[in-house]
């Protein structure tokens, strides 16, 4: 039944995941100076700095407000919008409830597909993310200036050897 289900949404909604990933690169691609430019705002990074991929993928999941509460929920909401919906729409759920053990299987295979794209779309947001660093150059190694990592001991310590060299 789950196999079954997961097929189906996946035939049904293959261009809706395009746009949505289409939609996470522009946002991803956007991130990009915002994350440099929040840096800059809370004096966390010196001037002329090259941003890093720790500080880049920190910063895309937490500094901007308006994509972390905003376009996130609102893609993954468009991702799952019609799940229960679609089979009334297309007939199947007279199919589907005569079949399935009981009305009780059939949440708990929908609540199965929410949490499988849950996990697909956060592996969207961090797939794309890395296209972005791939795209851009921006590089792995480097000192981070991110305010999580600064209150991260071995960060601090690593911080004070790169500086004493």
């Amino acid at each position: 039944m789950v196999t079954f289900e997961i097929a189906k949404y996946l035939r049904r909604c293959w261009k809706r995941i395009a746009v949505v990933t289409g939609i996470l690169l522009l946002t991803a691609i956007f991130n990009k100076k915002n994350v440099y430019i929040l840096l800059e705002l809370f004096d966390l990074i010196p001037e002329g700095a090259v941003l890093t991929v720790h500080d880049y993928i920190a910063g895309l999941f937490n500094s901007a407000q308006f994509v972390m509460f905003f376009v996130f929920p609102v893609l993954f909401a468009v991702l799952i919008a019609d799940l229960i919906t679609a089979d009334f729409d297309n007939g199947f759920i007279y199919l589907i409830l005569s079949r399935v053990e009981s009305r009780f299987h059939y949440l708990i295979t929908k609540c199965a597909i929410v949490f499988l794209m849950a996990m697909i779309f956060t592996c969207l947001v961090v797939i794309t993310a890395l296209v972005v660093v791939a795209v851009f150059r921006i590089p792995f190694s480097g000192e981070t200036y991110h305010y999580l990592f600064l209150a991260d001991p071995s960060a601090t310590a690593l911080r004070s050897k790169n500086s004493s060299r």
